[in-house]
């Protein structure tokens, strides 16, 4: 089977050739080509054809990596301790089959927004998250669990939604409004994830999962058209993802303006404790 090298990829082998004198074969050109297919400008990471582009990093096909590693420089994601004064939210991805996802958070006076936990699983009941909520040192202290608009689909065995069971246990419940699924509305809703995500301090440790979802949370790539579409790859950093986006329509909701802390005190009261932890 002939394979066709594309305009960009040909420029791409004469500059190899002209600024760095790597020459390639023919079946290693129609090689990259193929993987390029599948990978995009990741392929430069996952098979780097100079010590520079081993190190480039694109972020270009990934919805949030820029804005997570902004965060790292800044110094977010560090630890973030648990702050009594302040109440506890959830924000909830649902999943049986799939993951359920949970991250907790709190606002704090400044606005910003503190992720001091992240807990997901799969082939579990309700009952199973209730047991572990209780378990976390916070757990008196959640005020509201925000859950997708499905949390008040009736199951067809019991006839109940999750929304009335977590009711029935004790848990009080908000379920957000769906939101308009087409690929403009859903931009606007990452959008509005990477805004809140400007605001975050995001505890490293008891995150980690979460955040590493969210690092992976990617783009679809149109082979055909060799570029990133406005849709979402459905894999297992999905659930972490749509559960962020939940987050932060629950933020936006409660809507807290900054008062008396600003985000610089923020960052230097962290970064305080952190030193006292080393």
């Amino acid at each position: 089977m002939e394979i066709i090298i594309p305009k960009y990829l040909k420029e791409y082998f004469e500059s190899l050739e002209k600024e760095h004198g790597i020459t390639l074969s023919l079946p290693q050109k129609n090689w990259y080509t193929m993987k390029y297919k599948e990978l995009g400008e990741q392929i430069k990471q996952e098979f780097p054809s100079t010590p520079d582009e081993s190190f480039m990093g694109s972020t270009d096909g990934f919805w949030y990596l820029r804005d997570l590693n902004e965060a790292r420089e800044a110094g977010r994601i560090s630890r973030v301790p648990y702050q009594p004064q302040c109440m506890v939210y959830s924000a909830w991805d649902l999943g049986f089959r799939d993951a359920c996802s949970i991250w907790f958070f709190q606002i704090l006076p400044s606005g910003a927004v503190h992720i001091i936990d992240y807990y997901e699983n799969s082939g579990e009941g309700l009952a199973h998250y209730y047991s572990h909520i209780k378990t976390l040192k916070f757990a008196d202290r959640i005020e509201m669990h925000y859950m997708p608009h499905d949390a008040a689909a009736h199951e067809k065995a019991s006839g109940l939604s999750v929304e009335i069971k977590a009711r029935d246990l004790g848990m009080p419940v908000t379920v957000l409004q769906r939101y308009n699924p087409s690929k403009s509305t859903f931009v606007l809703e990452i959008q509005r994830a990477r805004e809140v995500l400007s605001r975050c301090f995001i505890d490293e440790e008891r995150c980690a999962v979460g955040i590493k979802s969210l690092e992976n949370y990617r783009k679809k790539w149109n082979e055909s058209m060799a570029f990133y579409t406005d849709e979402p790859v459905h894999d297992s950093a999905s659930h972490a993802a749509d559960s962020f986006r939940y987050l932060s329509q629950a933020v936006e909701l409660k809507s807290r303006r900054p008062t008396a802390i600003s985000l610089e005190e923020e960052r230097r009261k962290i970064a305080q404790i952190n030193r006292k932890r080393v």
